[in-house]
């Protein structure tokens, strides 16, 4: 893995510095627990199994509130230290 480079020269955009991993946890969390709770009222029979429709992530959490805020393409640069950095995984 010491010689591992990308393919693509796109990284992401992170405030802090940390990946997304927490955010990622949170929010499957979350959509197993809605989940849970709408097959549990279909079971109950509180709702109809016939117009369960299964969430998609945007209905859980914004993707506004993850610390990701998203891509870009930072092409072939001049400073190859730079580029170096970037480009190992």
């Amino acid at each position: 893995m010491s010689r591992s480079r990308r393919k693509t020269q796109i990284i992401g955009y992170s405030g802090s510095g940390v990946s997304e991993r927490s955010d990622k946890k949170r929010w499957h969390s979350a959509m197993r627990a809605r989940e849970r709770d709408e097959l549990s009222k279909i079971k109950s029979g509180y709702s109809d199994a016939d117009n369960h429709i299964t969430k998609i992530k945007d209905d859980i959490i914004s993707s506004w509130d993850m610390v990701k805020d998203g891509k870009g393409y930072f092409g072939r640069m001049e400073d190859r230290e730079f580029y170096r950095k970037y480009m190992r995984k």
